[in-house]
């Protein structure tokens, strides 16, 4: 009996055996067969021969993979990036860019006439005209006989002559970082710390900044690049290379140092110029001048003229908002109770309101002349006014040239009318009782700002205490937080929420750190311990409430975070994996659908409710929270809203599912290139074809499209840097144990160092 058992075991595994290598080998035709469907049009009828015959698509073994060839769908997004390149480079009079993935929240405004999948993705076409967007078609209707499109001016145009064929993989607009620190990015070689904690890299920060300010002062009569420069650019260069069009950093060194008096005109020299230098590539920088809040109140150790003056200092940069270290309150000390922070936050945003922007620049101006120059082509001077604007005899179009060129050196010469915005650091702590917390103070002060007319945007960094309830804190502090959260949403759309997941995630309750900020706790003392919590903001909660939430890189290989290259996909990965965000719609809880809706049936059919319940329904996917580093920060940061769609008016229905999705009151318009009708080709595109693939590799083939042009996706050698970071900074231990150091006024108590064995 037991032979018997045996015999038939091996009989029962054989027949498995071999209805799996059935079911392998039919997965293998059915894979070859989809990657032939993303191979480009020429490629394609001799891709699916091989497929159907069994044979390998790239000449290597039938197995995929015995010879270390290629695999087809390699293959396939190397043809399609090379046809890109091709096309780019003289770009035809019209042509098609597709099909591709598109998250439906970056083109609301057509929702209803788009296919959207279950991960939230659009599947679309761009239409092209040389290097501009003409329009946005759903995939299914472009591949329609033109016939059937009823438009005899697409036909006439030739839009389906030429098409550059993405197989169905993700096409994103180009991303927005709205939290860096470029100043000190990259010194790590240099300056590393011995726990990794907040206090050991608060006791890096001084002694640093005493580096760059010997370093740019050595440089200043010196037509080299300082090593600060040279940092600057470095991290600018990666954050292109990876995709970004828009970053700003925090001016770390700008504020008011007697050691070092002139190291805040040195790094606004770098900015400015770095921002100049880097409009014209493409990618938009901005900066944030800091200081410790109480200084705006000429309150602990600053005076009211340096805080005046650093104000100024910032209104004078282009593209320089107000920034603020804020600290962690102590409800037992008067001096930094919420009573205090109410007054600092009032100094703060009476400083934002009364001191305006600096005049545009130059891009920005030049982007003014354009618009009003087509203003001037379609006004009511009819054909004249477009023969003049074609260059023609119109003398009409002449007139709007005029016109345009006022605009414009208007637009330079008077300052904006919107006030200052501010970007601070707030709450980035590892918890304590909710009186501990600085952001109802920012609310109260917040709501008085907004009663006496300040508009400008407000940014909310790091806030991860907010996602802490304490052991003990009971339902009560739960419930204040959950008050708090609404209240933040209250506030409305010019209120922002930047997450810093990378950052974080290696500093907050890390071993070394203790609240309030921490007294370091050497290893030899409690022994190893993992972290309990994930170190970020509550962002389902603040989504549902409706607020406005973004996805930053904060610190790239410096004391504060020792990895990071400035990806911003790398960060938006990492808030969906550690905030579980793949399972959470991205929409406020008020536009959830209330039961399942049909998004099948015909859109003549539906009524406007349904219209805007049918485009919830579409935005309710895991892509949807791309937005955390594209269409959010960028209207966070006063850019133009990044929308994919016509830029024709919305159905009415759908104006709150538009206005939350993206923000009812962008900014200024950008001088970065956006995707959507009438603007240059601006994305980035990726050899995935869902948020699975998107997020499960690295993505290095990447393509970036800056205005029309597919630049290098190389990055930086980091050998580049050696000179600079050879020398190591020194620390002096002995001497800071007996003293303090503070982050935003909260003392740390001074210690010996770890010791490591």
């Amino acid at each position: 009996m037991a032979f018997a058992h045996v015999v038939g075991g091996f009989a029962a595994g054989a027949a498995v055996a071999a209805g799996v290598a059935i079911w392998q080998q039919r997965r293998a035709a059915r894979l070859r067969a989809r990657a032939c469907d993303g191979a480009a049009p020429a490629e394609r009828t001799a891709a699916r021969a091989r497929a159907a015959s069994g044979a390998p698509a790239d000449g290597g073994a039938a197995d995929g993979g015995a010879t270390g060839a290629p695999s087809t769908t390699t293959a396939a997004w190397r043809a399609a990036c090379a046809q890109l390149r091709e096309v780019l480079a003289a770009p035809p009079r019209a042509w098609t860019l597709g099909p591709c993935r598109i998250p439906a929240i970056e083109i609301v405004d057509d929702l209803l006439e788009l296919d959207v999948d279950a991960d939230g993705f659009a599947r679309c076409e761009l239409r092209m005209r040389g290097y501009e967007i003409a329009a946005v078609r759903a995939a299914r209707r472009a591949r329609r006989a033109p016939e059937a499109e009823g438009n005899d001016a697409e036909r006439e145009s030739g839009l389906d002559g030429v098409r550059v064929d993405l197989g169905g993989r993700v096409l994103l607009p180009r991303f927005v970082d709205a939290h860096a620190h470029l100043s000190k990015a990259h010194l790590r070689p240099r300056c590393a710390t011995p726990s990794g904690s907040i206090n050991d890299a608060l006791r890096c920060e001084p002694l640093e900044q005493a580096r760059w300010a010997a370093e740019l002062e050595e440089s200043y009569a010196d037509p080299t690049p300082s090593f600060f420069e040279r940092r600057f650019d470095f991290s600018l260069r990666c954050a292109l290379a990876h995709g970004s069009r828009a970053l700003r950093t925090h001016l770390d060194g700008v504020q008011h140092c007697a050691a070092h008096p002139r190291l805040r005109e040195r790094v606004y020299a770098v900015f400015d110029a770095a921002r100049t230098r880097w409009l014209r590539r493409g990618l938009e920088l901005q900066g944030v001048a800091n200081l410790f809040l109480p200084h705006y109140a000429a309150e602990m150790g600053c005076s009211a003229a340096d805080a005046a003056a650093h104000v100024r200092r910032a209104a004078a940069s282009d593209g320089v908002v107000l920034g603020a270290y804020v600290p962690m309150l102590d409800p037992a000390d008067a001096r930094m109770d919420a009573a205090a922070a109410e007054r600092w936050f009032d100094a703060l945003f009476a400083a934002a309101r009364a001191q305006p922007r600096a005049a545009p620049c130059a891009a920005a101006a030049a982007a003014a002349a354009a618009d009003a120059a087509a203003d001037g082509a379609d006004g009511a001077d009819g054909a004249d006014g477009a023969d003049g604007a074609d260059g023609a005899d119109g003398a009409d179009g002449a007139d709007g040239a005029d016109g345009a060129a006022r605009t414009a050196e208007a637009a330079v010469r008077a300052p904006s009318a919107r006030e200052l915005d501010v970007d601070v650091h707030i709450d980035e702590h590892n918890g304590g009782p909710i009186g501990t917390l600085a952001l109802p103070a920012l609310c109260a002060a917040l709501e008085r700002a907004r009663a006496s007319g300040y508009l400008g945007h407000v940014v909310l960094g790091h806030c991860t205490a907010l996602a802490l309830g304490l052991p003990g804190a009971g339902a009560a502090d739960d419930a204040a937080r959950r008050a708090l959260i609404g209240r933040i949403a209250d506030l409305g759309a010019r209120v922002t929420v930047v997450i810093n997941p990378t950052t974080n995630l290696s500093l907050q309750d890390r071993q070394g750190t203790a609240p309030p900020i921490g007294s370091a706790v050497p290893p030899a003392a409690d022994g190893p311990r993992t972290p309990r919590w994930r170190g970020i903001a509550p962002v389902q909660e603040l989504r549902a409430a409706g607020v406005r939430v973004c996805a930053a890189s904060d610190n790239v290989r410096d004391w504060w975070y020792p990895y990071g290259d400035f990806d911003c996909l790398d960060g938006c990965a990492l808030a969906v994996r550690l905030a579980h965000l793949d399972t959470a719609s991205a929409l406020p809880a008020s536009l959830w659908p209330a039961a399942p809706v049909d998004t099948a049936q015909p859109r003549a059919s539906c009524s406007a409710p349904l219209d805007a319940q049918l485009a919830a329904a579409s935005l309710q996917g895991p892509a949807a929270w791309l937005a955390l580093v594209c269409r959010w920060p960028a209207e966070a940061m006063g850019l133009q809203p990044l929308s994919l769609g016509s830029g024709q008016p919305a159905n009415g229905a759908l104006a709150s599912v538009r206005a939350v999705a993206g923000g009812a009151d962008g900014g200024a318009p950008s001088c970065a290139g956006q995707l959507r009708a009438g603007s240059r080709l601006s994305c980035v595109a990726f050899d995935a074809r869902s948020m699975s693939e998107l997020f499960a590799r690295p993505h290095s083939d990447r393509a970036v499209v800056v205005d029309g042009e597919l630049v290098s996706t190389e990055l930086p050698d980091y050998a580049q840097l050696d000179d600079g970071v050879e020398s190591p900074t020194e620390l002096p231990w002995a001497e800071l144990a007996r003293t303090t150091v503070a982050r935003g006024g909260t003392a740390v108590a001074p210690v010996a160092p770890p010791v490591y064995t």
